[in-house]
């Protein structure tokens, strides 16, 4: 059994944590390691050869989970 299905859902994953940090902003301190995780699955799964059919959905899950992380360092920096 080969593991190339399992590389290819790195990238759906990184799209879903993404997704999930920014959901979860009203919680800044579960948004911020899902972030970091949406960012390490996009990276891992752009330079995987095997989710190459998928980049643009390891690349958006990157931009939510980086966005994420601008947004909660607004959140902590501004005064409430």
């Amino acid at each position: 059994m080969s593991n190339e299905p399992a590389r290819d859902s790195i990238a759906v994953v990184a799209l879903v944590l993404g997704v999930a940090s920014l959901t979860l902003l009203c919680w800044y301190p579960l948004s911020v390691p899902t972030a970091i995780a949406a960012i390490a699955c996009g990276y891992a799964a752009r330079r995987s050869p095997a989710s190459a059919g998928r980049a643009g959905m390891a690349r958006i899950g990157m931009i939510c989970g980086g966005a994420a992380l601008i947004m909660v360092a607004v959140i902590i920096i501004l005064p409430h």
